[in-house]
């Protein structure tokens, strides 16, 4: 993959991002991922990630469309920090084009990785001042 201009890999190779995803994208257990590329490639001047917890889902978590007890199996759980470099690579690459990048999820591992949190679109708003 080195050597292609739309390829960017991170120092180790183990991460990376294409800025041409008609070409490809990389996989890393998130379809956020390859979202992100997309996303890049039109050129925004802003992505919101909205949903992107990752670490809420461990065995036996329901999500947002799930009962307790009966919930689908996912791999995110175990790809995390696969999932959390690639879009911390993505990030990286946005910010230096100038497209910020912003985490609507206040359960996101995202926030450990510098991600922030903006609360606009949480369902209960934040305690008055």
């Amino acid at each position: 993959m080195r050597g292609r201009n739309w390829v960017r890999l991170s120092d180790d190779g183990a991460t990376g991002f294409s800025s041409a995803p008609d070409k490809g994208v990389f996989k890393a257990g998130s379809v956020a991922v390859s979202a992100m590329q997309f996303a890049l490639a039109c050129s925004p001047r802003r992505v919101g990630l909205l949903g992107v917890d990752i670490s809420n889902a461990g065995a036996g978590a329901e999500r947002f469309n799930e009962k307790a007890g009966k919930v689908a199996f996912t791999g995110v759980a175990r790809a995390q920090d696969k999932i959390v470099a690639h879009l911390s690579l993505a990030r990286e690459i946005a910010l230096s084009r100038g497209v910020a990048v912003t985490n609507y999820s206040p359960v996101s591992a995202l926030r450990a990785a510098g991600f922030g949190y903006d609360d606009r679109f949480a369902l209960t708003p934040p305690p008055s001042a």
